[in-house]
């Protein structure tokens, strides 16, 4: 199983691969790789599956290269958002403003 090093796919893959070993007894080999790679591995049989797909926004492109190679199983994880943010106590309104922060 292939999965890219963001906190959150780490802890889902490892998830997937106890349910996976202890449950379904199957034997497991989780591969870092780029957000890429994993796309196309699992696209080209190279890997068996993943689950950091971020739809529909991060991995859009690669979901559209790929569609047709592979089968979506589903959501995993709901309610996800992608962007800038700063702690409440400081003073920022926009992307410029970081560079003046301290």
């Amino acid at each position: 199983m292939t999965y890219v090093a963001w906190s959150d796919v780490i802890a889902s893959s490892n998830v997937v691969k106890y349910v996976l070993e202890n449950d379904l007894n199957y034997k497991v080999n989780l591969i870092q790789v780029d957000a890429g790679a994993m796309w196309a591995g699992v696209a080209d049989g190279s890997a068996d599956a993943m689950v950091g797909a971020w739809l529909p926004t991060t991995h859009e492109k690669y979901y559209s290269k790929f569609e047709g190679d592979f089968v979506d199983l589903g959501v995993n994880l709901t309610g996800t958002q992608n962007g800038l943010v700063v702690p409440a106590y400081m003073d920022i309104d926009s992307i410029e403003d970081l560079k003046d922060a301290e």
